[in-house]
């Protein structure tokens, strides 16, 4: 859920039209945003666990490994040839 700030200065949610549903969406909003650290970690352990189940796992780590490690490789500091 986003509150998006047009040019006039007033904030309305998106996809609603009525007060009573931007209000009773921001509330909804209050209870969720109290945990987002919590939401997270259960999104990803929903997944790992769907992964698991499905034996996709290894492939997937070694997907991200493979990821990680291109990208420190980019940016490693290379050896000029003049240097010794």
């Amino acid at each position: 859920m986003k509150l998006v700030y047009p040019e006039n200065g007033n904030f309305w949610l998106a996809w609603h039209k009525s007060v009573h549903d931007r209000l009773a969406c921001i509330v909804e909003m209050e209870k969720e945003n109290a945990s987002l650290a919590e939401l997270r970690e259960r999104k990803l352990m929903n997944k790992y666990n769907e992964l698991k189940e499905a034996g996709k796992l290894d492939a997937f780590m070694e997907k991200r490994w493979r990821k990680n490690a291109s990208k420190d490789h980019r940016f490693m500091p290379y050896r000029r040839s003049g240097d010794v």
